[in-house]
């Protein structure tokens, strides 16, 4: 940029092309020292926080930490956060301290920041899903299972991407482990567990079912119903679509079904068909009757359960469609 005698006033650094050819300069003498002193000269903004002054609380945080000092390594972060509120370090340490306070709400909003501002950072996604599965435990929050179940699934599978320098400096600070190997190795076990349908489901009209773990297979039965109790089984597959059979009853007869099970959403929805075999026995509550009554009891079911097979041809004889509460 000259001036009207030709002399050298600044050097255009940036221009406003909206702004009638408005341009921001550099001033000539800035420019003059520069030259004469060619060396960096420092830039915060460019500087891991591990260099920076929020870098140097780092230390004395973790020395808060390591003592189980909690309440004073948070206000000290908070503080630190105000001031550098878009450094992935600060945010991952907040969330691990507030974590530690079993605060998990706001653990996992600290770990979700971290892990937004910096895409490398998958300690920060595998301790918001520890946060959020925390959340669940202690709210029943479906959301906060199925946010959690996401994030392990995408760690399982996740490739190496290095950590920033501040990230990385934070990580050894805080003694959290930096093996990504040992990382997609937890997430994956964390996914096993999530994806098993063990625990208490119910349906739209309030039937309470619950599904336990024997010898290599899944049992689904609703215990305390009085009409039309489940007693099944299906393999301990992680298929979302699994085959099984059972019996439903109801208060004469004890009809064997096939079902096929489909399991949706990390787990938490359920669908089971029950398709009726044309094969059953009278109902444990009809025992104690008469062998001539067992006996025509036992025809009349038999009889009833291949009729609606055969008006079925096919379709389902029951659907229940579940949610899980446990």
């Amino acid at each position: 940029m000259l001036d009207r005698a030709g002399k050298v006033i600044g050097v255009a650094r940036a221009t406003i092309l909206g702004g009638q050819n408005l341009n921001l300069a550099v001033p000539a003498n800035v420019v003059a020292t520069i030259a004469a002193n060619p060396r960096r000269l420092p830039d915060d903004s460019l500087i891991p926080s591990s260099q920076t002054a929020a870098g140097g609380q780092m230390e004395k945080i973790a020395r808060y930490i390591d003592a189980h000092l909690y309440p004073e390594a948070r206000d000290q972060l908070g503080a630190l956060v105000q001031e550098n509120e878009f450094d992935p370090a600060l945010r991952f340490a907040l969330g691990e301290v507030l974590f530690q306070m079993q605060d998990y709400v706001q653990a996992a909003r600290n770990f979700e920041v971290a892990r937004q501002l910096d895409k490398g950072f998958w300690q920060a996604a595998e301790r918001e899903a520890d946060a959020l599965l925390h959340i669940w435990e202690t709210t029943k929050n479906i959301e906060a299972r199925i946010a959690a179940s996401r994030l392990y699934d995408d760690l399982s599978n996740t490739q190496n991407r290095s950590l920033s320098e501040s990230a990385s400096h934070a990580v050894s600070l805080l003694g959290i482990d930096n093996d990504l190997g040992q990382g997609r190795s937890r997430a994956s076990k964390q996914m096993e567990g999530l994806m098993s349908p063990v625990g208490t489901w119910t349906t739209d009209d309030n039937r309470i079912f619950k599904i336990t773990l024997s010898s290599g297979r899944w049992w689904l039965s609703s215990q305390g119903q009085t009409k039309y109790m489940w007693n099944v089984s299906f393999s301990a597959s992680r298929s979302p679509n699994i085959t099984g059979d059972g019996y439903t009853d109801n208060q004469t007869c004890s009809s064997k079904i096939a079902v096929e099970v489909s399991i949706s959403d990390f787990a938490t929805k359920m669908k089971v068909d029950g398709f009726p075999t044309g094969e059953s026995v009278i109902s444990p509550a009809y025992q104690g009757r008469s062998m001539a009554e067992v006996r025509s009891m036992n025809r009349i079911c038999r009889d009833m359960d291949a009729a609606v097979k055969n008006k079925l041809n096919g379709a389902p004889m029951y659907r229940i469609t579940l949610r899980r509460l446990q």
